[in-house]
């Protein structure tokens, strides 16, 4: 091999060696900007959550909604809150058309009261106007959880169709159905939940 070829590899391998080192250099360039600018960074944040408001219920549950006439059927009166109250009025409307109600007690009280209050001093029936008007009270200074069962009506099916039994209730409302707060002593109650029956001849 004459000098003339010598010098040309060594001229070419030097080429490639600092084309090496160039790249090598970029490398090591891009990794130490990517690192400095991510360590630069403000920190993500979280946005704070928003606890979810625990409402409160009054709802009607039954052990059936189709049924027969002649039929009687068993509505509980249900309250569902996590707040301490002085008490609780329920008042239900329903069709007396297709319904009456079954009384036992010897004052024809309409419900058969639950394990919330330890007092119900309003529990009376307008059988032709289809309406039943409760309530539950404590003179308990600590108050009384509303959860759990506030009582039940018994129904007996008279004539065929679809009926409603419903809850009276307007927001903010002191004159209809109201959960009334201990410490407050304002109306809680954020929505009720009706009941509808199938009645079949």
């Amino acid at each position: 091999m004459d000098k003339q070829n010598i010098k040309n590899l060594l001229t070419r391998r030097n080429l490639f060696i600092l084309l090496g080192a160039v790249i090598l250099i970029e490398v090591i360039w891009a990794g130490w900007t990517l690192s400095k600018s991510s360590s630069t960074q403000p920190a993500a944040t979280t946005a704070p959550q928003t606890a979810k408001k625990s409402l409160t219920a009054i709802s009607l549950k039954a052990d059936k909604t189709s049924l027969k006439v002649g039929d009687q059927v068993s509505v509980s009166v249900n309250l569902s809150s996590d707040k301490l109250t002085v008490g609780t009025d329920v008042y239900i409307s329903f069709d007396p058309k297709l319904l009456s109600v079954e009384t036992t007690a010897a004052d024809k009280a309409p419900l058969i009261v639950g394990n919330i209050y330890p007092s119900y001093p309003l529990n009376t029936l307008d059988l032709a106007g289809g309406k039943i008007a409760a309530s539950g009270i404590t003179q308990d200074p600590g108050g009384v959880l509303a959860n759990g069962l506030f009582g039940s009506v018994v129904f007996k099916a008279k004539a065929a169709g679809q009926t409603k039994i419903t809850i009276d209730f307007t927001p903010s409302s002191t004159t209809d159905s109201n959960v009334t707060e201990l410490s407050t002593a304002q109306d809680v109650l954020d929505k009720v939940e009706n009941l509808e029956l199938n009645i079949l001849p």
